[in-house]
């Protein structure tokens, strides 16, 4: 067993046993005496979610589901998608390393490219919010998020490979006039407002408004070139929510939500130096970055969305229909330095602007119907329209007197791709998702799913100039970005079967078992010399999954524990460019390899006593290529990358009544990370990660005052390391005060 498998042996066991210790704890404690405070003592089991689009609790749900409530991310002030996922075994956010995505890796299944859709799918409010940048900022005023893990064929099933993403926001309700407000202050001169109102103006029709300010003027990063702080953002935005219940069979929930950022384009630095012509910058730490370029990035987001529902006696029906415009700018150091192209020989100077720009809307019709008989279903049709914008302009400049040629200083630009570059995709789907209790104890479920995405690819690439002596550069320049134009239009066609079963032995311990199928449709290289090189195809998994669910201690700890086994095929993996000029190193994905998963998940929600819970998740997974190779070299017996072997994550939550409505509150929460690859074989390994939050204070009444510290060791992890040697590294430590209420 090597070290860190023994590592994570000992912190699971450790976790076990602490756990263990809770649940004595805890047993010795006198139930409840009242019905109302039963349900107060009770684990986070009785969350209600809708990850099969009925409610239910989370031990009632017979699939892998987690569920963080709003309440707990307020309380460990998370307001980002990374720390909100850390806390979901077999689920990390790899470093965006230049701004422009959101990643989620769920059990192993990533996403390859950053022109490649997610391998996940992204839903807000149960409405598909997906497709190309699902690029997500700050998230305030959420409910609930909940997570599903493993392909998601039936309800969830566009590019729900891995798993799917869904986050509840707070919605209006009718119960008067309500709402919370939070400022915070922190390191490096971070300052964050937020805060949501309520306000019920009939008994038919509620609005919800809610909005954040975030802003941060220094950090862990600084320019020495430029003399800027480099992790210096805002984040702004405001969202609108309004229900109406036209009567007791229609009701309409509308959401409309605007939110502008500006934050860096690319967080890099580089230990060891980067090497530029027959130059090498200096050495670099956190401090002492050097880059002439601007490392900025903007973007604009409007999003809209509609729920029609209507009960009737057959059952509920659904209208959703959502709109999403999305704008990025950016620009990039794309040599890594701050050297003048005059100071040695074929020294360049490279700076990349990015604009792109999605415009989406969806649509989709499912009917749920009754579950008073043995046999309930959920049939629907959707359909997805996508287009995507997007153009790279690289400016290159260079001496020519140092190489012999007496054109002195020029610039050329290549368009890789250029202006006018757009996919535009229309997806179809239809599903039906079947549930047949058998009796009160065993009920069966099957689904399918029908996929249809056309893609079409107008894509040109070029290179050029504004100098009258650039045509002996632009002739050079041109042997390194060949120019040419493509359009293609190819069809992804999938059928997304899976079949389950749901065994409740008695009213504490559920079994379930699951065999899944999920499907990402193929898509474009953006970085090619030949066009052959442009297109790739689908991945597709199959997942075999058995798990328990099971409440304690008058359901006051809830334990859940899964065991899956997943097959990946056809993944794209990354391959030389042939063509690619001497030093330029391009490469391109191909449909290329296969692999396996094996995998567990436990997870425990536990309430100690009236003022503490406790919670606990481990992952573990060996993710491995069975089939492909990538530069040439057998890819068989290899980790996928950026896929952690261990995630670990403990949690404690206090509430101290100390007289009166005044309390001490505090929490802990420990993530740990253990194993993996940087890399397809294995030559750079993914740092263990041990970060450690936690808060402390008082509140009076609904009023909560808390001094706080993320990744209180410090800890920083390579995340992404580009060819150059230029390392993304996670965020190291911060720290601030708190203050918040609710009315």
């Amino acid at each position: 067993m090597s070290t860190k498998s023994r590592l994570a042996a000992v912190l699971l066991a450790s976790a076990a046993t602490s756990l263990m210790a809770a649940a004595a704890v805890a047993q010795e404690a006198p139930a409840p005496a009242d019905p109302a405070a039963a349900e107060q003592e009770e684990a986070d089991e009785s969350i209600v979610v809708t990850a099969r689009r009925r409610s239910e609790t989370l031990f009632e749900t017979p699939a892998t589901v987690s569920a963080v409530s709003g309440e707990t991310l307020r309380d460990l002030g998370i307001t980002d998608i990374t720390a909100a996922i850390q806390l979901i075994p077999n689920a990390t956010v790899p470093q965006n390393p230049q701004g422009f995505n959101t990643y989620i890796n769920i059990r192993g299944i990533r996403q390859a490219d950053p022109q490649a859709e997610p391998n996940f799918g992204m839903y807000r409010n149960g409405i598909y919010a997906g497709g190309q940048r699902t690029n997500l900022g700050a998230q305030v005023d959420i409910a609930r998020l909940e997570v599903l893990r493993g392909p998601q064929g039936g309800l969830y099933g566009r590019d729900a490979v891995g798993g799917a993403v869904n986050i509840v926001y707070a919605t209006p309700n009718f119960d008067g006039i309500s709402g919370y407000g939070s400022a915070t202050y922190g390191r490096y001169d971070r300052s964050e407002v937020e805060g949501a109102v309520n306000l019920p103006l009939s008994d038919t029709f509620a609005l919800r408004l809610a909005g954040w300010y975030f802003n941060q003027e220094g950090g862990e990063f600084y320019n020495i070139a430029r003399g800027e702080e480099m992790d210096a953002m805002t984040d702004k935005g405001l969202r609108l929510s309004a229900v109406y219940d036209i009567n007791d069979a229609w009701s309409v929930l509308w959401m409309a939500e605007y939110q502008q950022t500006d934050t860096p384009s690319a967080r890099t630095y580089a230990p060891n130096g980067i090497a530029n012509g027959n130059q090498v910058s200096p050495s670099e730490t956190f401090r002492t970055i050097g880059r002439d370029s601007p490392v900025r990035a903007q973007t604009e987001q409007t999003y809209l969305s509609q729920d029609i529902s209507y009960d009737s006696s057959v059952g509920t029906f659904h209208l959703l229909a959502a709109y999403r415009n999305y704008d990025l700018n950016s620009t990039e150091d794309q040599d890594y330095t701050a050297l003048d192209p005059s100071s040695g020989v074929a020294v360049l100077k490279q700076e990349m602007t990015r604009d792109e720009a999605v415009e989406s809307g969806y649509a989709e019709l499912y009917w749920n119907s009754e579950s008073d008989g043995p046999l309930s279903w959920i049939a629907g049709v959707s359909y997805f329209h996508e287009k995507f914008d997007f153009s790279r302009i690289i400016a290159t400049t260079i001496d020519f007197n140092n190489i012999g040629i007496p054109l002195g200083v020029q610039t050329a630009y290549g368009a890789l791709p250029g202006p006018g570059t757009s996919i535009t995709t229309d997806s179809v789907s239809a599903y039906v998702d079947l549930n047949y209790e058998v009796n009160d104890k065993l009920s069966l479920s099957a689904s399918l799913r029908y996929n249809n995405d056309r893609k079409k690819l107008d894509y040109s690439q070029y290179v050029y100039g504004t100098q009258p002596s650039l045509p002996i550069f632009l002739m050079l320049f041109g042997n390194v970005i060949p120019p040419f134009d493509l359009n293609a239009e190819p069809t992804f066609e999938h059928w997304s079967p899976s079949i389950g079963f749901h065994y409740q032995m008695n009213d504490n311990v559920n079994f379930y078992g699951l065999i899944s199928d999920g499907f990402r449709a193929g898509g474009f290289n953006t970085t090619s010399t030949s066009p052959e090189f442009i297109p790739f195809g689908s991945e597709k998994a199959t997942n075999y999954e058995l798990g328990v669910k099971t409440l304690w201690n008058e359901r006051r700890i809830g334990v859940n524990f899964a065991v899956f086994f997943m097959q990946q095929f056809d993944l794209v993996v990354r391959r030389n460019d042939p063509n690619s000029a001497p030093g330029f190193n391009f490469t391109y994905l191909e449909n290329a390899g296969d692999a396996e998963t094996w995998g567990a998940e436990l997870e425990v929600n536990a309430r100690l006593n009236d003022w503490l819970t406790a919670a606990a998740t481990v992952g573990w997974l060996n993710a491995e290529y069975v089939k492909g190779d990538a530069f040439g070299v057998s890819l068989v017996g290899q980790n996928i990358p950026y896929t952690r072997d261990w995630t670990l994550n403990l949690r404690l939550d206090a509430e101290v009544p100390i007289k009166g409505d005044v309390s001490f509150i505090g929490n802990i929460n420990y993530r740990a990370e253990f194993g993996g690859s940087l890399d397809d074989f294995g030559e750079q390994p993914y740092e263990d990660l041990s970060k450690l939050d936690a808060s402390l204070g008082v509140a009076v009444g609904s009023t909560r005052v808390v001094a706080y510290v993320t990744n209180a060791f410090d800890d920083h992890v390579t995340e992404f390391i580009f060819t150059v040697g230029a390392e993304a590294v996670s965020a190291g430590r911060t720290y601030g005060i708190s203050v918040s209420t609710e009315f």
